[in-house]
């Protein structure tokens, strides 16, 4: 069942950061996945809500399935969400809770990791949300993380084929330094460990501006597995720092994904870490 305390991860982490394009913010694939964040309004939100608090994907419990679908007109591309109980029933926005101002969070990964999204598909009714946004032809996997009242909930992969491309599964190297520049923007992430079945702090370090709240908060991070199949949402651990407490439960090599707004932009800041 799906937990909301400090991120707890199913994953775990060791040495570095990776991604070369993005660090010099040319990777396109990555970084003009950003449309939903750039093109929306950040309020505030009171954390008493929801807290400072990571998502992990757990067992089979679920009350919840979803399904994730793309609906093609011309030149636009959206995503179709749909929710149902386990009884079939739809799953609509008076059963769901806000989570860090947003009913969903649509977490959007190529198989082979390179290209990211993190969108906030709006009601439509009847259980279905839906988005615009741009994809390239490709396997990926969405992650629907979201907050029912009253049914429990665990986020798990839900496939989806955009075209005819089948792309090989992500061959991750973990990076040899801790430090990606985008758009003006340095972030350094400085862990506390990358040993599994131990707490992990992850302390991000911006130059090029000072961090602004997005979406309640002052960060976000994104950590899956090499076979994108374990996911965990990590918020920071207070209002005034970019720091991530989380644990990582097995050995492996992960991505992570921070997201920061400076100067009223949000950019994403990927790392690739390999944990003992």
């Amino acid at each position: 069942m799906r937990k909301w305390a400090w991120s707890v991860v199913s994953i775990g982490l060791i040495m570095v950061l990776t991604l070369a394009g993005c660090a010099s913010g040319e990777d396109k694939r990555e970084q003009h996945k950003n449309m939903d964040h750039e093109n929306m309004n950040h309020g505030e939100m009171k954390h008493g809500e929801d807290g400072h608090q990571g998502h992990e994907k757990g067992g089979k419990g679920s009350e919840v399935t979803p399904s994730v679908s793309l609906k093609t007109q011309k030149s636009k591309q959206e995503l179709i969400v749909s929710l149902k109980d386990h009884e079939g029933n739809p799953v609509n926005q008076k059963d769901l809770v806000k989570n860090h101002e947003r009913l969903i969070h649509l977490i959007v990964v190529s198989r082979d990791q390179e290209v990211y999204q993190h969108l906030h598909p709006k009601p439509e009714g009847k259980g279905t949300f839906t988005v615009t946004t741009e994809l390239p032809s490709g396997s990926y996997q969405a992650f629907v993380d979201i907050k029912p009242k009253s049914l429990s909930y665990e986020v798990s992969p839900v496939p989806l084929q955009v075209g005819d491309k089948k792309e090989p599964p992500a061959q991750l190297k973990p990076n040899k330094k801790f430090t990606q520049s985008v758009h003006g923007t340095t972030v350094t992430m400085k862990p506390t460990t990358f040993k599994a079945n131990q707490p992990t702090m992850l302390d991000f370090r911006l130059k090029g501006g000072e961090p602004q709240q997005y979406l309640g908060a002052l960060g976000h991070v994104v950590i899956l597995d090499e076979k994108a199949e374990d996911f965990v949402h990590v918020h920071p651990a207070s209002d005034k720092e970019t720091r991530f407490a989380t644990e990582f439960k097995k050995p492996g090599i992960y991505k992570i994904w921070a997201e920061f707004k400076v100067n009223g932009k949000v950019n994403v800041f990927p790392f690739v870490v390999n944990v003992q």
